[in-house]
């Protein structure tokens, strides 16, 4: 199973940045479980506000944590960092023209009656896993 099939099939019962970050985080020496609860108020676009996307929080994280591999100056960490931060934001805004959740799903889940329009119309199964496991392709990509 690949990155995305992991992702997706985590997306069944985890928030999407959990998703992301549980697929990757193993490798970088933050288990499955760790990774599960770091990732566990991003969901919902940050606590369910519909800001920036989970699928999208989740690569940050694991960018962060590829970066710091990368190099013993941390200075040097943070600015690969950036640079694979604004990479990735720049083709996941191509594939689906946001990084906001309230953006990608039409609704702002932040107000009761629009998250429940959400839930009636299943966007959450039909919108979201593609986000979380196009953060993948892009991550596998731009992390050589």
């Amino acid at each position: 199973m690949d990155n995305q099939e992991k992702a997706i099939k985590n997306f069944k019962t985890m928030n999407c940045n959990q998703s992301v970050l549980v697929v990757y985080g193993p490798q970088y020496g933050v288990s499955e479980e760790l990774s599960f609860t770091l990732g566990l108020s991003f969901g919902g676009g940050m606590g369910r506000q519909g800001k920036t996307c989970g699928a999208v929080t989740g690569a940050y994280m694991v960018i962060g944590l590829w970066s710091a591999k990368q190099s013993e100056n941390k200075s040097e960490q943070k600015r690969i960092a950036t640079a694979k931060v604004q990479e990735f934001n720049q083709m996941f805004e191509k594939l689906h023209g946001s990084l906001e959740c309230k953006a990608l799903l039409n609704y702002d889940i932040s107000k009761p009656d629009e998250a429940a329009k959400v839930n009636a119309q299943g966007l959450f199964d039909t919108i979201c896993p593609g986000l979380v496991g196009n953060s993948t392709i892009l991550l596998d990509k731009i992390l050589l």
